[in-house]
Formats: structure tokens, C-alpha cells, sequence
């Protein structure tokens, strides 16, 4: 029996050998280098067979996964003149997903020069001759008119003079990117000039950022110095509407707001008091975590005021109406509907619950006489002759 050890490299997988059942032969030392160099060859060739098997299956994995996969692939070949610079390109591969993205069918662009398909390919060129140079990858955006698609390349080189591409579909996330900074550009500018005070708190109520309505409301000069005030610091935000903003997620509330008392606060330029009507609002991120308040406030004083001049006007009238017994009414004639004082009732002799509809142009207590000459003159008004 004459037997070698079959190695790959520095370790042994394997053995060879021969043996003689029906005769004896004593092998000789030169038999045996034979015999190892075949051993060699064998293990060499087999060697050789299990790695191209392998090359063969890398690459039918790698071409498997370039022709599926969700993503476009496109491989290219630089071209050089005479003077070794490059010159052109040509596509040597790529996959269907390619021609999704491109709007043309593969055999369009496969094996095509960049100069026959694209009038800007010298600057294709030489976008991939840096890449070639840099012995690195590259990112960019490319937009494909015809197909509409947004997308997003990397591309680097596997070898000498070759490009790959690879790239995704991103037209959802700048399609989302732009509506997003559209919404950010609507709500910068709303809440800029928005007629109301806007502010806003972090989640433990400290102002950072507000509107120029804001400031003019409160009297201030520079945002600057009341950012980080805290909301439920305020001298003129009772216990229990700070209890409630905290506690609830909307909180309305009317204030005599002084600025007197808002003295140490922060600094204003405005004094005495106003009419304050505000609403808070708690907000949440997108995963419904609390971040913070919102706080809306509208300045009513010129409106309570006008509110109040009003009112001690109606009171001064009825004082003299009922002094030198005046009665007013102010009415629609088409739906009689309108509003009476009470004087002008019990000039009437009617009660002072009874709706106002139910007496014009009925006038139960008056004089036949009178009643006709009212209702002669209503008529009158109603056809445009008075």
C-alpha cells in the first residue's frame, strides 16, 4: 500500500493511494515522488474546480440580486482615446427596475455610448472619471422628466475604468419633504401675522418662542428678553388657571391683565391694565408624547370698552325715557322682529313679556282710530312711500 496526503493550502482534506491485492511490489522512493506529484495535480485541479463552483455561484447571486432587487442598477464601461483620457461610456448591464425608473426598455440603453444617448454625457464623464479618481463612492439626486420619478444614486467602481449606479425611488419623500416645508412656511406665516398673540411653551412652561402680535400686545421690545420666561410664573395668571392649564388640554380664561403687577415679570413699555381673553392648548409630538403649550390671547379692551359706552348709554336712555316717559323701538316691518324698551310698552298699555311681533300692527289697546292711522303708515313704508 502506498498512500499521500491531498492539501490545499496548509491543510490536509483529503488522501490518495494505491494498493496491490494479488501481487507484492516494493514501491520505490522515485514511485512514490510520482506518485505525490499526481496527488498534487489531482488536489490542484479539484481545488481549482470547487473555486470556480463558487465564483460561478457568487456571481449568479450577485446577478440574481442586481436583476430583483427593489432598487436600480446600472453598470457602465469608461472608453478612452489613444491618449489613454476617457472619452465615453458605454452601459454594459443593468435591470429591470432601471428601466422603470428611465421610461425606456433595456435593449434601448444596453450597450449604448453615452454620446449617442445623452448630449451633457461629457459631464456625466467626467462626474464618473472622479469617482474613478477618488477610489471612493459618490452620492446624488437625479430627476427622469419622462417617468417623473425622484431618485437617489450611489456610485462607486468595482475595477479599473467601471462604474456601478444604484439607486432608490425618493419621489414619496421629496414629494413629503416639500409638502412639509410648504406646511412650515404656512405656519411661519400665519404665525407671524396672525391678529392675535401666539406663544409658545416647552412642556415645563417655558416661553420660547412668540409673534410680533405678541409683542405688541404686552409691550415688548426685544424678543429676546422674554424668551424663557415661565408661563406659570405670571403674577397675573391666578392659582387655579395655572392648576387647570397643567391638569387639562384646553383652558380658556378672561384677565384684567396688569402691568403693573407684571413688573419683575419681564419688561414692557406698556402700563395700567387691558382686557386679556386667552386660550391654551397642550401639544403632542407625532407619537402623542406631550412637548409643550400654545397660548392664544386677544387684547378686548377697546371692545369692552365700546361694550361699556354702550351700555351706560342704554342705561342713560332708559333713565331718561323712563323719566319723561319716551318709548323707542327699533323694528323690521317685513318680519316684525326687532326691540322695544320697556317704557315703550306701557305706553302702549301692553305687558313687558310679550313678544314684540305680537303687538306690531296688532296694537290690541289702541284706539280704533289710531290703530288705522299706524297701520295705513307702516303700509306705507313698506311699499316705498314714506
Amino acid at each position: 500500500l502506498m498512500g499521500t496526503p491531498l492539501m490545499a493550502g496548509d491543510y490536509v482534506w483529503g488522501y490518495m493511494g494505491i494498493d496491490l491485492v494479488k501481487s507484492d511490489h516494493i514501491w520505490s522512493n522515485e514511485d512514490f515522488q510520482w506518485f505525490s506529484s499526481l496527488g498534487n495535480i489531482i488536489s490542484i485541479c479539484i481545488e481549482l474546480r470547487k473555486t470556480k463552483d463558487k465564483v460561478i455561484r457568487e456571481q449568479t447571486f450577485l446577478n440574481n440580486l442586481f436583476h430583483f432587487m427593489p432598487m436600480g442598477y446600472i453598470r457602465k464601461s469608461n472608453i478612452r482615446d489613444e491618449t489613454n483620457k476617457p472619452c465615453d461610456y458605454r452601459v454594459t448591464d443593468a435591470n429591470e427596475v432601471s428601466a422603470t425608473f428611465f421610461g425606456l426598455p433595456l435593449e434601448s440603453y444596453i450597450g449604448s455610448l453615452a454620446s449617442e444617448k445623452h448630449p451633457d454625457y461629457l459631464q456625466k464623464l467626467n462626474f464618473l472619471e472622479e469617482i474613478l479618481d477618488s477610489n471612493s463612492y459618490r452620492e446624488k439626486d437625479e430627476y427622469f422628466p419622462r417617468t417623473e420619478r425622484y431618485t437617489h444614486w450611489v456610485i462607486y467602481s468595482p475595477g479599473k475604468d467601471e462604474i456601478v449606479g444604484l439607486f432608490l425611488d425618493s419621489t414619496g419623500s421629496v414629494q413629503a419633504n416639500r409638502a412639509l416645508d410648504r406646511s412650515e412656511k404656512l405656519f411661519q406665516n400665519i404665525f407671524a401675522n396672525i391678529p392675535a398673540g401666539v406663544e409658545i411653551y416647552d412642556k415645563d412652561g417655558y416661553l420660547i418662542d412668540l409673534n410680533n402680535k405678541d409683542l405688541e400686545i404686552f409691550g415688548v421690545v426685544n424678543k429676546s428678553d422674554v424668551i424663557g420666561v415661565n408661563f406659570f410664573d405670571n403674577p397675573n395668571v391666578p392659582q387655579n388657571i395655572r392648576d387647570r392649564v397643567r391638569n387639562e388640554d384646553l383652558v380658556d380664561f378672561r384677565l384684567n391683565y396688569s402691568f403693573e403687577q407684571a413688573e419683575g415679570y419681564y419688561e414692557t413699555n406698556r402700563s395700567n391694565a387691558i382686557e386679556l381673553y386667552s386660550k391654551v392648548s397642550k401639544l403632542y409630538d407625532n407619537e402623542g408624547n406631550f412637548s409643550g403649550y400654545i397660548l392664544i390671547s386677544i387684547d378686548n379692551t377697546e371692545r369692552i370698552d365700546a361694550m361699556n359706552r354702550i351700555r351706560d348709554f342704554e342705561n342713560f336712555f332708559l333713565m331718561i325715557s323712563d323719566y319723561a316717559k319716551v318709548g323707542y323701538a327699533k323694528l323690521n316691518l317685513l318680519n316684525r322682529k326687532g326691540y322695544a324698551i320697556k317704557q315703550w310698552y306701557k305706553n302702549l298699555g301692553e305687558e313687558e313679556d310679550i313678544p314684540l311681533s305680537e303687538v306690531v300692527a296688532v296694537y290690541s289697546q289702541m284706539h280704533p282710530e289710531e290703530r288705522k292711522r299706524f297701520l295705513d303708515f307702516y303700509d306705507g313704508v313698506r311699499d316705498g312711500k314714506r
